[in-house]
């Protein structure tokens, strides 16, 4: 069972192969048309710093208008654990996603599932990263690149090992043109999109259905 409904109420149906999750949602009629193309989660992100950010506020609405129909993640990164569980409970969210120096004692106190992200260098050690990343005991790992909407791709050939020993959501540089390839050579637990599926900034609701689509149409070939 997928642990965003196995811990958390509301329930959505579990669906089963390749997770999509589209991010940094900040307009309703982008959830509503991620929901009705098969998406699987959606993101807010609560970062202030980023161009994604959202307010709490606002993000309630959206999720309201979407509410029972998609599992839903909030985004953070070094935020008092405190803050988090409020928005945790304000929000009912399925899940968090820490993007910030959140250590092994910080994610223990996360009143809902947690999504690692971990920022690689194009060449790394594949064991010591797997190493590093069980030690946090969450329930998936994301795998980025070291700037977040700069540089090149993570290296899917030592991402595949990774999504091979443990499940992984990949992340950075993911668009409608090549998520369909890059899910071929990283086979990963699920995939997440920000700036990807925007124009000039913004979601771009034909972007949306095209890259849910080409994600899960790699299980269909």
């Amino acid at each position: 069972m997928d642990f965003f409904h196995k811990h958390s109420k509301p329930k959505v149906e579990d669906k089963p192969g390749l997770k999509v999750k589209i991010c940094g949602i900040r307009r309703t009629q982008s959830a509503e048309i991620a929901v009705a193309s098969g998406a699987d989660y959606l993101g807010f992100n609560f970062v202030n710093s980023s161009r994604h950010f959202i307010s709490p506020v606002h993000a309630k609405e959206i999720i309201n208008a979407v509410r029972h129909k998609t599992s839903v993640v909030g985004v953070f990164q070094n935020m008092p654990v405190h803050e988090v569980n409020e928005l945790i409970g304000y929000l009912k969210l399925h899940a968090v996603q820490l993007h910030g120096q959140e250590d092994q004692t910080y994610v223990q106190k996360i009143k809902a599932p947690v999504i690692k992200a971990f920022s690689l260098p194009q060449e790394f050690e594949v064991e010591r990263a797997i190493e590093h990343m069980q030690s946090f005991n969450v329930h998936h790992v994301l795998l980025d690149r070291i700037e977040q909407g700069e540089g090149d791709m993570v290296n899917l050939q030592k991402a595949a090992q990774i999504t091979n020993a443990m499940p992984a959501f990949l992340a950075g540089g993911l668009h409608p043109g090549n998520v369909a390839e890059t899910i071929m050579h990283t086979n990963p637990f699920g995939v997440d999109v920000a700036a990807g599926i925007e124009t000039n900034g913004v979601e771009d609701v034909n972007k949306i259905r095209e890259f849910v689509r080409n994600a899960k149409g790699v299980l269909q070939k």
